[in-house]
């Protein structure tokens, strides 16, 4: 849903795919969707896909289908320059550069599971990912080189450590 903030109105209602999960404004204006699809749990599953809309026209410019419909993407981030996507997606973190024609089939930063939390922080360039492991006990947060995947750092966090903030 498209918000006019000077009037607090709906401008328009752009119909993507099932359960969108992320949302990302590039170095070009377009907008990004990450939307996860439906999992088997809602009965029909489906596909998760990856959106770029023209905000001018709210028309779809691009749509990159995931593989299969067991496994549904989620957390959209972008760096600071706005030309690469990351994404949470079964086997770990993936990258696409908004100007690829496919989406990537290996994991840029491999994980055994899923995140549970995705961000990424421009002052530094990196990546922070979280782990809520069973959901009962403390998580666990990782820091990556957002250029390279490599891990910097990783610590302990609170009981399901699921979003991040930053200040300058």
């Amino acid at each position: 849903t498209v918000v006019d903030v000077s009037t607090d109105e709906v401008a328009q209602t752009i119909q993507v795919y099932p359960r969108p999960t992320g949302i990302q404004k590039d170095k070009n204006g377009n907008i990004w969707i990450i939307c996860s699809g439906r999992g088997a749990w809602h009965g029909e599953a489906s596909a998760g896909h990856l959106v770029c809309i023209d905000p001018d026209n709210y028309l779809m410019i691009h749509d990159y289908e995931f593989p299969g419909s067991a496994q549904q993407p989620e957390k959209l981030i972008i760096n600071s320059e706005g030309d690469i996507l990351y994404y949470n997606y079964p086997g770990g973190i993936y990258k696409f550069e908004i100007s690829s024609s496919e989406l990537g089939s290996s994991a840029f930063i491999p994980y055994s599971g899923m995140f549970y939390g995705l961000a990424y922080d421009d002052v530094e360039n990196v990546i922070y990912s979280s782990d809520a492991i069973d959901y009962v006990q403390n998580g666990i947060v990782y820091k990556y080189n957002a250029a390279t995947g490599e891990l910097l750092n990783t610590f302990n966090a609170g009981i399901v450590p699921g979003e991040f903030f930053f200040t300058d």
